[in-house]
């Protein structure tokens, strides 16, 4: 599916808002998917990286400018899981870590959109780096994913009039209703925070009888 404009959901959340500009609607829709998906890290993509290159440890992840990375879930070379270990760690393993070639067998993350691996590779290997990331919408983006909207809708949609009914001095302007929506939208979070842990798949609750 393509994605979805954000000014698809103004005329959804104008009625609750009389008199609030279009674009002001639409500032607080994208202010909220960003927050959403930052909290929840649930908009994962997987990508195919660039292959590794000879002593080279160092590489970039592009998702496009209208996405922007807020973890990254895990790394592979050559199908191998590399384990994750921040800078300290790998100068308390390895002081001259930077330098040392070899097989790689941890990542870490160098900036939003960088991170190394390590030892860095004795070889070049084409198709030798896959990752799974999570990322958020930016915030100057006019649209996002139709599926991924689709899917939290109703927490984008609260969260947006939460923002709105709580600017204060305007015509729309009701704390009551500002805060419980937003009160609904950090339960939103949490429940998608708990959706993410359970890996999107329905738990079956049981539960166990003795018997007599």
């Amino acid at each position: 599916m393509a994605d979805i404009p954000y000014s698809t959901l103004t005329s959804r959340v104008q009625v609750e808002v009389p008199f609030c500009p279009d674009f002001v609607i639409e500032d607080r829709i994208a202010e909220t998917a960003m927050e959403f998906f930052k909290d929840t890290k649930s908009w994962r993509i997987d990508l195919d990286l660039s292959p590794s290159a000879k002593n080279i440890g160092d590489y970039d992840i592009d998702v496009n400018n209208r996405k922007a990375i807020c973890d990254i879930l895990w790394v592979n070379y050559l199908d191998a899981p590399l384990q994750p270990m921040t800078e300290q760690q790998l100068y308390k393993l390895d002081s001259a870590w930077r330098n040392t070639a070899g097989t790689p067998k941890y990542f870490t993350r160098l900036t939003p959109d960088t991170f190394t691996i390590y030892p860095k590779p004795s070889q070049s290997v084409s198709n030798s780096l896959s990752a799974r990331v999570a990322v958020y919408p930016t915030i100057n983006t006019p649209a996002m994913d139709g599926p991924t909207l689709n899917d939290n809708y109703s927490a984008i949609v609260i969260g947006a009039l939460g923002r709105l009914w709580l600017m204060a001095g305007k015509e729309w302007y009701n704390p009551d209703l500002g805060m419980a929506a937003l009160q609904k939208f950090e339960q939103e979070v949490h429940e998608e925070k708990q959706r993410v842990i359970d890996g999107f798949t329905r738990i079956v609750r049981t539960v166990k009888y003795g018997g007599i």
